[in-house]
């Protein structure tokens, strides 16, 4: 399942996207900002101790979620990229000591017929996300099992009057079993429907809608030109965005607390870059900061881990396909971590480790001209062989960091650009 995503991406080249290349590149993409609400209807049941010590089979409750959707279509409207954060999550039906949610999810979808106003088009798709579990009972909450995998989907999609979409589909999670910890010492097997409905509403925000004009073109160039005399195309930037970690194994030390998910999933962090750009070249070097923190509770006892890192990046721009703008490049990192783990409200252990770290960095740029102050970036991270032990055993699992938008400002561009 993991390498779906590259044969779509390489395949939507063929069932549609090429056909567009004549198009303007000031439509290759369109940003969007909209809600979601997703419904995880349930039919099965789970255990739930009693204060007595016998366990209670209680009904699966069905979940409501309300989200915040944020990505944008690209390729001229033939794909979609999108983050999915849930806000609100209510129990429509059943008991109220079971939670249910599919977590943050991030997605594509490929559309094989370009959207448009007033048409229906239908849509697959594949992402990846968390399932999450948790029920609380006698002995207190329990923690969240999560199933983090890649999910499917399909529906259809309808954009009104221009610049308003509406989505209806189906997402399946093929991993809905958990063996769950109904206790510190017992478990009962849970099985979740697969199946969620899901219903959007999205507006579209199409930011270089004029530079297609003739008087566009104009300013494009002058500013080029204001910018090159002032020396203004190398430039420094700033950056933020939100960034999340995806665990690719369990840990050692979290297996040691049976009860446990084993995988910290409560992860999402700012992420802060400070970086210069070379026109020439075209290719940047950067320093991130990322104060990484994962988190994990149950049943009275936390296991956390944190990681603060500052890297140095440099990564180099390859090809320019419409505004769509991929880089990659290598990163060394400074490493600080901590452990902290607590039973009942006592401390029980509190350690610190500090290490250098390397990998690749790599993701891509929504770039509409050469003159632009403001950019959408994706970053990917991936870091081999980062581990911290204590006893002996890995505290930090196999990862991949994933900032699916960054807000990149040049703020003497802007300066330069701004009285023309």
């Amino acid at each position: 399942m993991k390498n779906l995503i590259v044969p779509l991406l390489c395949c939507s080249s063929f069932l549609g996207f090429s056909q567009e290349v004549k198009k303007d590149r000031y439509q290759f993409a369109h940003t969007y900002i909209g809600l979601e609400t997703e419904v995880l209807p349930q039919n099965g049941r789970f255990s739930s101790l009693n204060a007595n010590g016998t366990f209670n089979s209680k009904k699966l409750p069905t979940f409501g979620s309300a989200r915040f959707v944020i990505g944008g279509t690209h390729f001229w409207d033939h794909a979609d990229f999108y983050v999915s954060i849930p806000i609100v999550n209510l129990a429509l039906s059943g008991s109220k000591d079971a939670f249910i949610s599919n977590g943050v999810l991030t997605g594509f979808r490929y559309f094989p017929l370009k959207i448009k106003p007033n048409s229906v088009r239908p849509f697959v798709g594949v992402g990846f996300g968390g399932a999450d579990f948790r029920s609380k009972g006698a002995a207190g909450e329990g923690p969240t099992a999560t199933n983090r995998q890649w999910y499917y989907e399909s529906g259809i999609s309808y954009r009104y009057k221009g610049n308003k979409l509406f989505d209806l589909g189906i997402r399946y999670f093929d991993e809905k079993s958990y063996n769950y910890a109904n206790s510190r010492n017992t478990f009962s097997k849970v099985d979740l429907n697969q199946f969620s409905v899901m219903l959007s509403y999205k507006r579209l925000y199409d930011f270089t809608q004029g530079y297609a004009k003739k008087e566009m073109k104009e300013y494009v160039q002058k500013a080029f030109d204001a910018l090159e005399k002032e020396k203004g195309l190398n430039a420094f930037s700033f950056g933020i965005g939100y960034s999340s970690t995806i665990p690719l194994e369990k840990t050692e030390y979290a297996q040691k607390i049976p009860f446990l998910n084993q995988e910290t999933t409560q992860n999402g962090n700012f992420e802060f870059g400070l970086g210069y750009y070379f026109h020439k070249l075209d290719a940047a070097a950067r320093i991130s900061y990322r104060p990484l923190k994962q988190k994990e509770t149950g049943y009275n006892y936390t296991y956390a881990t944190t990681n603060q890192s500052v890297a140095l990046e440099a990564f180099k721009f390859i090809g320019d396909y419409h505004g769509f703008v991929p880089f990659v490049g290598p990163y060394v990192a400074s490493n600080n971590s901590r452990i902290l783990e607590t039973d009942k409200g006592e401390t029980i252990t509190d350690y610190r480790a500090s290490k250098l770290g390397y990998g690749v960095v790599f993701g891509w740029d929504i770039r509409l001209s050469q003159v632009d102050y403001l950019i959408l970036r994706t970053n990917l991270r991936y870091t081999p062989n980062l581990k911290y032990t204590k006893d002996g055993l890995d505290y930090t699992n196999n990862q991949i960091e994933f900032n699916f938008i960054q807000i990149v400002y040049y703020p003497k561009r802007h300066k330069i650009v701004k009285p023309l």
